[in-house]
């Protein structure tokens, strides 16, 4: 596992938990918090190399 692979991994499994923690707390901001996390964990798919294929 390569360290951007870990990277993602961890934001999308993070965003996924304070999502989670702001819906359950009623948090905007947690909530927003936990997407932002999800929406950089995509982002991060499109970086790297393309020469694996």
């Amino acid at each position: 596992m390569t360290a951007l692979t870990a990277t993602k991994l961890t934001l999308a499994v993070t965003g996924l938990a304070v999502f989670g923690y702001g819906v359950r707390s009623d948090l905007v901001v947690w909530r927003w918090t936990g997407i932002v996390c999800l929406g950089v964990a995509f982002l991060l798919r499109f970086v790297g190399s393309r020469d694996r294929r």
